[in-house]
């Protein structure tokens, strides 16, 4: 690279393995997400969210719609914490979007997507999916019209506090419902109104239900692009997630007063995250948004160090090679959200004997390693001195979170015989293996859901079991209970 070279060219060069984790997946084909192009409309938190989670993924062109401008007064929109105000959205994600990933094609284009008229003239007739970010039923009317009219497949979602949901819709899977001829128009009538997520309208948008349904988004979006399996279907009926309720994936009218959860504004002193990486960028930033107005210190720990190869999965380091991970997620929650104290990184490995400086324990351990050792260690820490603990853990098609709460739910060695594993991977150290494989799609999910899970540990509802994600379900997430409670925290300890 030349000295003389300007930064901006500088930021495109390409990066050479960044996906790398992904490709070892078996029947991944990047060739086929590098040949598709994506029109998604919303330049907001939840399409910032989106915007990331798909340049990760490699879509080889990105179309972005929107017409907002930058005001300033919204730092969870963190891929536009350097743009100025009054600049166009859609044309600072461009600029951005480029720089996270230089070797796609990233066009940002200032327009008013809520009018058919427009839709009509902008967006390209061949593009292979549109994503509707943009929570709003105005364009979401539009946007399903066009995608129907022009045969092409449309995912709509929303979030807001503690609430989100996902459609997916497919023209053909239309046609085949109403009945409808060959060549015949769509009309916003043809269909049931419960396709449209009207009930979001002027909702504010929250980054832990984001990170959940925009991963999510992905995950459909990589099903109808490149399918894994020969019997692999894009979701068939709405998603949705809903945290006023212990059933969690229920459709909020569904809802009974007599289940419904009351969710105060609880503000922990301190939360200890174990991990920097896929999922701990991501739970550490949806931390800071929720606690960036309270007095709750958040500390991440890890003696990692960004390498190339992170980048698709870990967004938020996109010009942070060679950095440890802990002090540049400090840095970069200090520089998103303005805020020095927010976060705290320490750049070293945790162990069993980890204090505050003043004596103290963390209010919350949040794990996010991808370890059974690790996690053994975690495990530990958290029974012998008795502290709250969400643990989550991901697989390149799946996500398993389980909350540990002394005397009122299993540890996750009872739950998982982790301390089993943990052996097992000790014995294999000396064997060489290969790099697990790995996709941003699941780690955005599986920090939504842990974020999910701490909401309802402060709200006294600790689950007792497993809250589960499986790409390959038909329903896509589930609950997985146990009855019995382990006394494992009231054990002596040598």
């Amino acid at each position: 690279m030349s000295a003389q070279q300007p930064e901006s060219e500088q930021r495109r060069v390409p990066r050479s393995n960044i996906y790398d984790r992904q490709e070892r997946i078996e029947g991944w084909d990047q060739t086929k997400l590098e040949n598709s192009r994506i029109a998604v409309v919303g330049t907001g938190l939840f399409a910032n969210d989106a915007l990331a989670t798909l340049a990760g993924l490699g879509i080889g062109e990105i179309f972005v719609f929107g017409n907002e401008r930058v005001n300033g007064k919204n730092s969870d929109e963190y891929l536009l914490f350097r743009s100025e105000s009054g600049k166009s959205k859609s044309e600072e994600l461009e600029t951005i979007l480029t720089e996270i990933n230089p070797q796609l094609s990233i066009k940002g284009i200032h327009w008013d997507m809520s009018i058919a008229s427009y839709v009509e003239n902008i967006i390209p007739p061949d593009v292979n999916v549109i994503i509707d970010a943009a929570n709003h039923p105005d364009t979401e009317v539009v946007l399903f019209n066009y995608g129907m009219n022009h045969g092409i497949p449309v995912i709509n979602g929303s979030c807001t506090k503690r609430k989100g949901s996902l459609t997916a819709l497919m023209p053909s899977q239309i046609q085949r419902q109403f009945k409808l001829k060959a060549g015949e128009r769509f009309k916003i009538n043809d269909v049931s109104i419960t396709y449209l997520l009207t009930d979001y309208i002027h909702q504010p948008e929250d980054a832990s239900t984001s990170s959940l349904i925009s991963g999510h988004m992905a995950d459909e979006v990589r099903k109808i692009l490149m399918p894994l399996r020969k019997d692999e279907a894009v979701i068939e009926k709405p998603l949705y997630y809903d945290l006023n309720s212990p059933r969690r994936f229920v459709e909020h009218a569904l809802i009974e007063p007599s289940e419904r959860i009351n969710h105060t504004d609880y503000s922990p002193q301190r939360i200890l995250v174990i991990g920097a990486g896929s999922l701990g960028w991501n739970v550490v930033m949806n931390l800071a948004s929720k606690f960036r107005d309270k007095k709750t210190e958040i500390t991440v720990i890890d003696g990692d160090t960004v390498e190339e190869v992170n980048l698709n999965r870990q967004i938020i380091y996109w010009d942070c090679v060679g950095q440890k991970k802990a002090l540049a997620l400090e840095q970069k929650v200090r520089d998103i959200y303005h805020k020095k104290g927010l976060v705290s990184g320490i750049d070293s490995w945790f162990n069993e004997d980890f204090k505050f400086s003043d004596g103290k324990f963390p209010d919350l351990v949040m794990d996010c390693t991808d370890s059974f050792k690790s996690r053994e260690a975690i495990n530990n820490y958290a029974v012998k001195n008795r502290l709250p603990l969400i643990s989550g853990a991901t697989s390149y098609s799946a996500a398993r979170v389980l909350t540990y709460v002394p005397g009122r739910t299993s540890c996750m060695n009872c739950l998982l015989d982790i301390n089993k594993k943990a052996d097992d991977e000790r014995a294999a150290a000396s064997c060489a293996h290969a790099p697990e494989p790995s996709v941003i799609i699941s780690n955005r999910i599986g920090a939504g859901l842990m974020m999910g899970e701490a909401d309802m540990f402060f709200a006294g509802q600790p689950y007792n079991g497993l809250v589960i994600y499986d790409s390959f379900a038909p329903a896509r997430l589930g609950l997985m209970p146990i009855s019995s409670v382990c006394d494992c925290h009231k054990k002596k300890r040598g």
